[in-house]
C-alpha cells in the first residue's frame, strides 16, 4: 500500500514537472520592425496572442531591454528625448509607457479581437532607432515565456521647402489609381522609393534613376491611402497616393 502511494506521488511530481515550461500560448511573430519618417504621428504595431488551453491564462509582460539610437539632434544615447511610447495589452492601456516596465493581464480561452499586445511609438519629429524587447509569460510558469522585439526607425524629415522640391520631382499617375500606377522621376538625380501603407508597412521598394519611370501593380493592395516615401541623399519626402477600386 505504501509503495503504491509512493509511486502515485512520484508519478504526480513527474507529470507536474513535465508540464512546467509547456507552451500554453503563442505570439504571431517574435520580431516586429517598421520604418517611417519622423513626421508620422505614430508607429502602430502589434503581435497577436493565442491561448492554447481551455482555461484563462494569467500572463505578465516585462520590458527586458530598451536600446535607443538617436538621430542628429535627438539627444544622448541613453535618452528618449521627445519620444513617447504606449502599450496596450488585452486588458489595459499604458499611455505613456516610457516608465512602465511590467504588468499583468488575462488571456481568455475564447479568441477575441483584443487578444493583441500593441506597442506604439510617437516620434514627435525626432529621428532615430528604438529597439524594445519584451518577455511575456504565465505568472505560474515563467519558463514558458515568449519573447517579442519591436524595432522602430524614424527617418529624418526634409524641411518643407526640401520636401516640396522632392515632391515636384516625382510624378505619380493616375492618382487615385486602380489596378496599376506609374511613378516617374523628373529630375537628374536618382531616388530611392518605398510604397508604404497607412500603418507604415513597406509594400515595395525600388530605385528610380534620373528621368526613369516605373509601373507599379496595385491588384494586391487594399483600397485606401498609401504613401510613396522618397529619399534623395539625406533628404526625405512623402507623396500621397490613393488606391480605389
Amino acid at each position: 500500500m505504501f509503495k503504491s502511494k509512493l509511486m502515485l506521488t512520484l508519478l504526480s511530481l513527474l507529470t507536474l514537472g513535465g508540464l512546467a515550461g509547456a507552451q500554453t500560448f503563442t505570439v504571431s511573430q517574435t520580431y516586429v520592425t517598421a520604418t517611417k519618417p519622423a513626421s508620422f504621428f505614430v508607429f502602430y504595431n502589434y503581435v497577436q496572442l493565442e491561448n492554447l488551453t481551455s482555461d484563462t491564462l494569467h500572463l505578465r509582460w516585462v520590458k527586458t531591454e530598451t536600446l535607443v539610437n538617436p538621430g542628429a539632434g535627438h539627444g544622448s544615447s541613453n535618452e528618449m528625448g521627445d519620444w513617447v511610447t504606449s502599450i496596450l495589452d488585452p486588458n489595459n492601456s499604458y499611455d505613456p509607457a516610457n516608465a512602465i516596465d511590467s504588468a499583468d493581464f488575462y488571456l481568455l480561452p475564447e479568441a477575441s479581437s483584443t487578444d493583441k499586445f500593441i506597442f506604439h511609438l510617437f516620434p514627435n519629429l525626432q529621428a532615430g532607432n528604438l529597439v524594445v524587447k519584451f518577455k511575456i509569460f504565465p505568472v505560474n510558469d515563467p519558463a514558458a515565456a515568449q519573447f517579442v522585439t519591436f524595432d522602430f526607425t524614424a527617418t529624418p524629415v526634409a524641411t518643407a521647402s526640401e520636401e516640396s522640391v522632392l515632391n515636384q520631382q516625382l510624378a505619380v499617375y493616375p492618382n487615385p489609381a486602380g489596378s496599376e500606377f506609374t511613378v516617374s522621376n523628373l529630375s537628374e538625380t536618382e531616388k530611392q522609393i518605398w510604397l508604404v501603407d497607412a500603418q507604415g508597412r513597406v509594400q515595395e521598394g525600388f530605385l528610380l534613376r534620373k528621368n526613369e519611370s516605373r509601373q507599379i501593380a496595385a491588384e494586391g493592395l487594399s483600397s485606401g491611402f498609401y504613401y510613396l516615401k522618397i529619399r534623395e541623399g539625406q533628404q526625405y519626402g512623402l507623396h500621397k497616393i490613393i488606391i480605389h477600386r
